[in-house]
């Protein structure tokens, strides 16, 4: 992609702008600028905007595809199950290479969940509480689900 144009200018004038109106043979009437000008401004318009707006979307998709591919460079993802033995809305799981320090996040496992699964993953609200060597405490702001749910654990986001 070519360079943007970076050094745009304003008109600089003093007062307002000034326009002669002509009689135009089909009895219309045109505008042409009579205004001094000190310095001549820009055109700006949608060939320019077009093309910020194309650079954008190159860079963005460049970005998201970089960060994707960080994130799995450096990162696992670990499928359990979280299971119906909730106690006090908390339940500990054991989740493989989790660390006291590791980053997490987490998300229903979309490749095995079912309907119902879903809706009380997302009625749960849950949140990591802790997390220990080898496991992770979830913990439920909503609904305490009575199904099991997959969840996949992802380790060094």
């Amino acid at each position: 992609m070519a360079d943007l144009k970076i050094d745009f200018k304003d008109d600089i004038f003093s007062g307002s702008r000034k326009f002669i109106m002509s009689t135009n043979e089909d009895g219309t009437v045109s505008f042409s600028d009579a205004t001094v000008y000190e310095q001549q401004g820009d055109y700006f318009g949608a060939g320019q905007i077009n093309a910020i707006t194309a650079a954008i979307n190159a860079n963005t998709a460049s970005a998201s595809a970089n960060a994707d591919a960080i994130a799995a460079k450096h990162s696992t993802d670990v499928n359990v199950t979280l299971g119906t033995g909730w106690s006090s809305a908390l339940l500990t799981v054991a989740v493989a290479g989790v660390t006291a320090d590791s980053k997490l996040s987490y998300d229903v496992n979309n490749a095995s969940v079912t309907q119902a699964q879903f809706e009380a993953f997302v009625d749960a609200e849950m949140v990591i509480s802790t997390q220990t060597a080898g496991y992770v405490t979830f913990k439920c702001l909503g609904t305490v689900p009575t199904i099991a749910i997959p969840v996949t654990v992802r380790i060094g986001v």
